[in-house]
């Protein structure tokens, strides 16, 4: 082999690896969806991070005076007071003996913040992935209606329906809202 064929086929080598770095990596072309991995109390879950605007973890959150419903207080985020509601009382477990630790903001038009009890990491499975819900991968005492499918993972992972989960908080708290009574004068 000449000197002249080594060079060639060092530039031909080049360029292709160059190629490879300058487009776009192959894909199958199926839509995929990244989901957050976390426990409440023990069991695993998962949300879809697209619905997410934040997690933080240890954050400080001012507890209320007679909280019910899962709210354990306010904390201050982005120059704002934001509720904080345990998200296992929301998936029908009974309260945490400490706050746990890691929260997460949903994305809504209502701001609020979920807290859970461990985070696991994140993960990206195709879309055609997820298995629709059914009894035998729910916790005890999930409701079926706050879940939306299964993502298989290290164990098969529940898909946490957030639209649900804050439908069920904006009817708690319209039950709970006082009703403004009008007042009228007497004089005739």
């Amino acid at each position: 082999m000449s000197s002249t064929t080594i060079l060639r086929s060092a530039a031909e080598l080049r360029e292709q690896f160059d190629q490879g770095f300058a487009l776009p990596p192959e894909g199958t072309g199926e839509a995929s969806i990244a989901l957050l991995a976390l426990r409440v109390r023990t069991d695993p879950f998962a949300l879809r991070v697209s619905e997410l605007a934040g997690l933080f973890v240890r954050r400080r959150v001012v507890p209320l005076p007679n909280s019910q419903g899962g709210l354990l207080g306010l904390m201050c985020l982005r120059g704002q007071l934001v509720p904080v509601y345990d998200m296992g009382v929301m998936l029908g477990y009974a309260p945490a003996k400490s706050a746990p630790g890691w929260l997460l903001q949903v994305q809504s038009a209502e701001s609020f913040v979920l807290a859970f009890d461990a985070f696991d990491g994140q993960f990206v499975v195709p879309e055609t992935a997820l298995l629709p819900v059914n009894a035998a991968h729910l916790p005890a005492l999930c409701p079926q209606g706050h879940l939306e499918a299964v993502a298989p993972c290290d164990s098969p992972r529940p898909v946490i329906d957030l639209s649900a989960v804050l439908a069920t908080l904006m009817s708690a708290q319209a039950a709970s809202r006082p009703v403004s009574i009008a007042t009228r004068s007497l004089s005739s």
